[in-house]
This record gives structure tokens, sequence and C-alpha cells, in this order.
């Protein structure tokens, strides 16, 4: 007899005719969120097909920062600094949801990190920070020598320089 109508719920329960359009609005949501409709079809001799049910979820939100690894404790072992994106709408996109920094070499305190995560609808966000890194693999030297230049003619006085800054403790 072919189709009559197309009928539209939000609950399953009371409906509405509908006209379909693949254009449309999903179905009339546009707020972040997730959401069910079920839609039917009714033919010219008032057979009702069974319901499909439509779940959609929208989601606006950039996904969040977070930081892990640093440190402004002096270490001589590698550091690992990473960010990972974190998202309770459509989940985070694989390959774009986190990064890793490793420092092994040389004597770094600061460094400006940032990257880019994506979620699974392409809500992105760009992650920065100033972090604490604090490797320093350079071993300390000095060179002393004795002098008889102190102000007292009695006494040698010990002249050290060092390649760090002495910290009292």
């Amino acid at each position: 007899s072919g189709i009559d109508k197309y009928q539209i719920s939000s609950d399953n329960i009371n409906w509405q005719d509908w006209e379909y359009n693949w254009q449309d609005s999903m179905y009339g949501i546009s707020s972040e969120g997730t959401y069910y409709r079920y839609i039917r079809a009714i033919d010219n001799a008032g057979n009702i097909s069974d319901v499909t049910t439509k779940t959609i979820k929208i989601d606006k939100t950039a996904p969040g920062c977070n930081w892990s690894g640093e440190s402004a404790t002096w270490t001589k072992a590698n550091r690992t600094i990473t960010v990972s994106g974190s998202d309770s709408g459509s989940g985070m996109k694989s390959g774009q949801s986190s990064y890793t920094w490793t420092y092994s070499s040389g004597t770094t305190q600061t460094a400006n990190l940032g990257y880019t995560v994506s979620d699974n609808v392409g809500n992105t966000n760009y992650c920065s920070k100033n972090a604490n890194i604090y490797v320093d693999k350079t071993a300390p030297t000095f060179s002393c020598t004795w002098s008889t230049s102190c102000n007292d003619p009695a006494r040698y006085c010990l002249n050290c320089n060092y390649s760090e800054e002495v910290n009292s403790r």
C-alpha cells in the first residue's frame, strides 16, 4: 500500500508526524549530550513498522589536558614528561590523545612544551606548559690551589673554582 508517513518520538510513547529529511538538524537536537530518537513508519493501510532507535551523541567540548612526570627536584636520570587528553563526550582520537617528551642529557631546568589533543568528533585543545624538567647529567668539576696570600703570613689559604654553584646545607 506504500508508506503514508513517518513518526518520531523522544520517549517511544508520544509520537509526532515527521517528514524525513537527511539534512534535518539531528532530529531537532543541538545541545551537547546523549539523546535517543525513535522512528517508525505507517503505511497507507495503517500498519505500523518496528521502531528504529537512533542514539545521538553531541560533543562540543574540547578535551582537557593532563600533565605528568615533571618535577623541580634535580635528577641525573632521564625525565619523561607526558601530556594526555581527556574527554568524557566522544572520547579521545587514537594517535592524537597524548605526547611524551624525554630528557636524557644536558642541564635543563624548564621547557615550554605544547601539543594539540583531539577528540573523536574533531574538538581540539592546544595543551601548553612551562614544565619543570631539572635534569643534570654533567658531573661537577673543581680545581683548588694553595696560597699564602691570606692576609696572614702564618696561614695557607685554599682557593677553589667550581663548575656549578655551591649549595650550603
